[in-house]
């Protein structure tokens, strides 16, 4: 089932271009949650054009539905995703000089580095923020709620007496290794 997340950047934008702090998007967000929406998504670039970084923190403090913030990842949007924890962070290809997102970006020249990759995915790092990026049809269809989960690092020479001992504790295998490497999948044993 798809659930509806309204973007409130045009609100923020009009909001910016008054001077008078009216449309308020705190305002905005209540009445689309009083509406049925299932989430709010902001958009706080570095130019401030529309949502602002104060504005993501006043969203954390109030909202209780989901919360997506999405930007391209700058050292200062990092900051804001540490420090608020919203329920998704979407990454969009756009540097701080364009004026829309209309093309994709280099992810080792915007401080990414990969991991793993595989056909359906890769695993990346950024800083101390470890990213999967997984191709999988089903979640587009229901939320699966497995998905979430944990990534550990060890060392090679750790790993095969560590996934004995997972899988000895009678934690059950979730999937299949498709990765680069060595990587054990379990569901949460509860």
């Amino acid at each position: 089932m798809t659930h509806l997340s309204v973007n409130l950047n045009k609100v923020a934008l009009l909001r910016n271009s008054r001077n008078f702090g009216i449309p308020s998007v705190i305002k905005a967000a209540y009445t689309c949650i009083q509406a049925g929406a299932h989430g709010i998504t902001v958009h706080p670039r570095p130019d401030a054009r529309h949502i602002k970084s104060e504005d993501v923190y006043e969203f954390a403090k109030m909202l209780t539905v989901e919360f997506n913030i999405e930007s391209n990842p700058s050292s200062q949007f990092l900051e804001i995703i540490r420090d608020v924890k919203p329920t998704q962070c979407t990454l969009v290809p756009d540097g701080p000089d364009v004026f829309t997102s209309d093309h994709g970006w280099d992810l080792v020249t915007n401080g990414f580095r990969l991991l793993a990759k595989w056909i359906k995915g890769a695993y990346l790092s950024v800083g101390d923020i470890w990213l999967a990026l997984i191709l999988d049809q089903k979640v587009r269809e229901s939320p699966i709620p497995e998905y979430t989960h944990i990534g550990l690092t060890v060392s090679i020479e750790d790993f095969p007496i560590l996934s004995q001992r997972i899988q000895q504790s009678g934690a059950k295998n979730w999937q299949d290794n498709k990765s680069e490497g060595a990587s054990l999948y379990f569901l949460d044993p509860k």
